[in-house]
């Protein structure tokens, strides 16, 4: 499974945020989950074409994060209780491939 956590901290600007990608293995669905830390997350699903072109769309968004200056982190940016907003994007196919998270 691909998974990372990634945090962009900027004290001065009262900015605490995080951003998890989450690609599960030979799926085509691609969970993206951000939000303050400490606070909520927002999520989406994406279903992609194919696991190798998931694969390639987990990266790229990867390294746009990291020059957009998040930097990697641990689960611990997650929040221990929060809301959770989902998006409405998520098909019925997407739910069942990241139904293992509930």
């Amino acid at each position: 499974m691909r998974e990372t956590f990634l945090a962009k901290i900027d004290q001065e600007k009262n900015k605490y945020r995080f951003y998890r990608l989450l690609l599960p293995p030979g799926s085509c669905a691609l969970l993206k989950q951000w939000g303050r830390i400490g606070e909520y997350i927002v999520e989406d699903c994406e279903m992609i074409r194919d696991h190798e072109s998931a694969v390639l769309v987990f990266e790229i968004l990867l390294e746009k994060k990291i020059r957009n200056g998040y930097a990697l982190a641990d689960s611990g940016v997650m929040p221990k209780q929060w809301r959770r907003h989902v998006s409405s994007g998520c098909s019925e196919e997407v739910s069942r491939q990241l139904s293992f998270l509930v």
